[in-house]
């Protein structure tokens, strides 16, 4: 979930669909589409262009989070990675950073036929509060 008016940065952006919905709904001011590899930033370069939001996004490539520290996002979208790989993009994030997990629940909802696990993760990094929703 993202707060309605922030910055996202859209960590592993491939095609950077959710930030573009987001940016389409006026629900973010910015986004910053980021992502390992130069092939997923370009589609993601064209379609933010396709969308008329070029203006709105800055294309970064970066392993996770490391070039971001100082970006100004306020909100963090990290999808379709395990749960070890997202605290390792939050935590390398600041390379002198520290994370300590202060609450953890589980969740468990039944979804049809399937159940999904659900795990809300706060943390404090460098005493900024991160929370992390995880769904399995």
């Amino acid at each position: 979930m993202v707060r309605r008016g922030n910055t996202v940065a859209d960590i592993g952006t491939d095609h950077a669909y959710l930030p573009i919905f987001l940016l389409e709904r006026e629900r973010i001011s910015h986004a910053y589409l980021s992502d390992i590899n130069r092939g997923p930033l370009a589609s993601a370069r064209e379609n933010a262009e396709a969308h008329g939001l070029i203006d709105k996004v800055t294309l970064v490539l970066s392993d996770g989070a490391a070039s971001l520290a100082d970006s100004g996002a306020t909100d963090y979208a990290i999808c379709g990675m395990g749960g070890e790989l997202i605290l390792n993009i939050i935590s390398a994030a600041d390379a002198g950073s520290t994370i300590k997990l202060l609450d953890d629940a589980e969740i468990y909802q039944e979804a049809g036929k399937r159940i999904a696990i659900s795990k809300k993760l706060t943390f404090d990094l460098n005493g900024k509060t991160l929370t992390v929703n995880m769904t399995y």
